[in-house]
């Protein structure tokens, strides 16, 4: 059986609203219930490379495929079941919801992950039943967060970029017995 899914995410963020004037050189933002202003700084775009109209939003594109298989030998069951995932977020946030360049983040994500499972079961409503198997797993991740701290002055005054990879693998095996003794008594090992 294969089956896979598409989900893409472009949908507006929610903004943030200061509580607290943070930077007392600027005057407070007197906002209203439920508003907020932000600020777009076209060095900001260039840097990310994204339209200079930009406002806080996501863009996220997360997609994936599982493959299940199953042979029946008689006296035992193999299933595998084979899965890959991959996700690329976009996401533009104005954290300081004011209009000076204080707080503005952007995250670039790019993650996919492998799994494979591979388990031998015997025959169900026996005596003695049992299960032996493997299990992979792989993970790679790669993340730039951007920052533009150009209004904070004199403490900061500048555009950041913070990036990280991620790797990862697993491997692991198992193995389950039961045997059914007389009186409902069932020996459990694994």
């Amino acid at each position: 059986m294969l089956s896979g899914h598409w989900v893409q995410d472009d949908s507006e963020v929610v903004a943030a609203k200061p509580v607290i004037n943070f930077l007392p050189s600027r005057p407070y933002p007197a906002l209203s219930y439920q508003q907020a202003q932000w600020d777009y700084n076209t060095r900001l775009a260039r840097l990310i490379g994204r339209s200079p109209t930009l406002s806080p939003s996501e863009h996220n594109t997360m997609w994936g495929a599982d493959l299940k298989m199953t042979h029946d030998f008689g006296f035992a069951t193999l299933k595998s079941i084979s899965a890959f995932e991959t996700e690329r977020v976009g996401e533009y946030t104005d954290q300081d919801g004011t209009l000076w360049a204080t707080g503005d983040n952007y995250r670039n994500i790019v993650a996919n992950s492998f799994s494979q499972e591979l388990r031998l079961e015997s025959r169900r409503k026996q005596p003695l039943e049992w299960v032996v198997g493997a299990y992979y797993d792989r993970v790679r991740m790669t993340q730039q967060s951007f920052f533009d701290f150009t209004d904070h002055v004199p403490t900061r005054g500048y555009l950041q970029e913070t990036s990280f990879g991620q790797n990862e693998q697993t491997f692991s095996q198992f193995a389950h017995l039961s045997y059914k003794l007389p009186y409902r008594v069932t020996l459990i090992g694994g």
